[in-house]
């Protein structure tokens, strides 16, 4: 879901996934985000931005964070 109150600092790709006003930016963050995250902590926040994500508005970032959480449930199971 893009969330449009953005915070003073909205770098990181859950930030950008949850605040940045671009739908391409959003796509490209989801796509990324957690691909790589091998911290607990990490695939927490990965999680939780992606699980929020879903409700975006772009059909093309709710299709990205679908294909995230699945590569997360692969690479964690």
């Amino acid at each position: 879901m893009y969330i449009k109150t953005d915070p003073k600092n909205s770098e990181g790709s859950s930030r950008t996934l949850l605040f940045h006003q671009d739908p391409d930016i959003r796509l490209d963050a989801a796509l990324q985000l957690g691909g790589d995250t091998n911290r607990i902590a990490d695939q927490r926040l990965a999680l939780e931005a992606l699980t929020t994500a879903l409700e975006d508005p772009c059909s093309t970032v709710q299709e990205a964070v679908l294909q995230s959480l699945m590569r997360m449930s692969v690479k964690n199971g």
